[in-house]
């Protein structure tokens, strides 16, 4: 018989704490109030287009990628490839890192393990649009070393990450 999972209600009660100090916040000083609400909303407007970038990414893998192929490519004991995969999804992803939490949440109920969830976390540090910045301050010797290190740092925690889970199942 399967486990029904506890379901967590961290979000909503995180959500009534923070209207409830917006609302304190409006009886103590309106002007502070409205000037963290237009600063929301302007926090809201820069990080939509990375979010409908994700968005569309979710909706295209629950349509075209089917969960048997997730577990094939991405799940535990993908051994290599998997690393390589969550190395590149790592490196050409964009935009702010809280955006890809649910998609990677997704992915990991569809069977990806959470070795390779580090990996591609870990994996964003290099970022192609900055490397010729960095070639240009640093020089390519270093910028090679550096990337290699990182992808070498990646590969590290993803393997120490699913050795954790391996004897300490979620």
């Amino acid at each position: 018989m399967k486990k029904q999972a506890k379901k967590s209600h961290f979000g909503e009660y995180f959500l009534c704490v923070v209207a409830l100090v917006y609302l304190g916040l409006a009886f103590w000083d309106s002007r502070i109030f409205f000037d963290s609400l237009q600063e929301s909303w302007k926090m809201m407007l820069k990080i939509a287009p990375a979010m409908l970038v994700v968005l569309f990414f979710m909706i295209l893998l629950n349509y075209l990628v089917r969960p048997q192929a997730i577990r094939k490519y991405l799940g535990k004991g993908t051994g290599i490839k998997g690393y390589l995969l969550a190395i590149a999804g790592g490196v050409f992803s964009h935009g702010p890192i809280f955006v890809w939490y649910p998609f990677l949440k997704d992915m990991k109920d569809e069977g990806m393990s959470s070795g390779l969830i580090a990996v591609f976390l870990y994996s964003r540090a290099i970022k192609i649009p900055l490397l010729p910045l960095m070639v240009t301050y640093f020089g390519i010797g270093f910028t090679l070393l550096l990337a290699f290190y990182v992808l070498l740092a990646s590969f590290c925690a993803g393997i120490f990450m699913d050795k954790i889970e391996k004897y300490n199942p979620p």
